[in-house]
């Protein structure tokens, strides 16, 4: 995958707008708000941590997965999906 994307050296990406920039600013700033327990919080630590020293992964998780694996449990709550648990 990865040299077939250094071949096309472009992305093969095209976007359209479906909020504007006023609404994304808002959704962002309402995840936020979403409350996640202290004890999810430390179960997603756990998860980042075995990832970096699983057998089967060549590479865990970094600091900034840790940060997207919070932000996404907060958008799937706010979504009124199931809860992170």
């Amino acid at each position: 995958m990865l040299a077939r994307r250094l071949e096309r050296a472009s992305d093969e990406v095209e976007l359209e707008p479906v909020v504007d920039r006023d609404e994304l600013l808002e959704m962002q700033q309402a995840i936020e708000s979403v409350h996640v327990a202290r004890s999810v919080g430390r179960y997603m630590v756990d998860i980042v941590a075995a990832t970096r020293s699983a057998s089967g992964v060549q590479v865990g998780a970094s600091p900034r997965g840790s940060l997207a694996l919070l932000k996404l449990s907060r958008c799937a709550r706010r979504d009124r999906r199931p809860r992170p648990t």
